[in-house]
């Protein structure tokens, strides 16, 4: 007959290694739909304040951008395919391609009147998108969730926008002419496709080591 008290059995059950394992992944899955729903929110938002501001062509390619790039850090995290604090240095060279572009807009639409053409609307849409990609970049040097998302939005939104700047006269009436950042969109383009290879493919195996307690640490 045993002797252990029922109290102590119960205790015993509760913390037995299924129960752990289930808490936990409980936790990591609430943890996840919390920063799905804020980057949905995010995307939201900003597709709004764009559309309000500058119309819908605008709005159409970041609420893409923003849909494509939830899309794919869903998927990366399903197959458990973290992105690598290394990242951060191609992260970097797509944002700093994505400011180039948007200088050579900037100087090319001075004499006109158009929202993008402005100091403001400079400031606003090249500016302070790089001040928020930036934000994400360090997300991701902290291994933050909105630190991978970050990645797959930065490289998507480079390569959407560029593509844009070359298909946009097509459908206009008149014969092909040039759109100011043309000149320079073919530099995110390339940077951002790179990006967007390194993050399909995952990080390379020699970048995750393994600690004790089996817990993996992508550098």
């Amino acid at each position: 007959m045993s002797t252990i008290p029922a109290s102590e059995t119960q205790r015993t059950d509760s913390q037995s290694p299924s129960g752990v394992g289930e808490s936990h992944q409980a936790m990591q899955t609430a943890r996840r739909l919390t920063w799905l729903m804020f980057a949905l929110c995010l995307i939201v938002t900003g597709t709004a304040a764009v559309y309000e501001s500058a119309g819908f062509a605008p709005a159409a390619l970041i609420g893409a951008a923003g849909v494509l790039s939830m899309l794919g850090w869903q998927a990366a995290e399903t197959k458990r395919r973290p992105v690598p604090v290394s990242f951060i240095v191609p992260y970097s060279l797509v944002v700093m391609s994505l400011l180039v572009q948007n200088a050579e807009e900037f100087a090319f639409r001075s004499m006109d009147s158009s929202v993008f053409s402005s100091v403001p609307g400079f400031a606003l849409y090249s500016i302070g998108a790089a001040s928020l990609f930036m934000l994400g970049g360090a997300a991701l040097a902290a291994r933050h969730p909105l630190g991978a998302w970050s990645a797959w939005l930065v490289c998507i939104w480079a390569a959407v926008q560029s593509l844009a700047h070359y298909a946009y006269p097509l459908f206009s009436d008149s014969r092909y002419f040039y759109i100011p950042g043309q000149a320079a969109a073919w530099i995110p383009l390339l940077v951002g496709l790179y990006g967007l290879i390194r993050l399909i493919r995952g990080p390379r195996r020699s970048s995750t080591l393994i600690h004790e307690g089996g817990k993996s640490d992508v550098r």
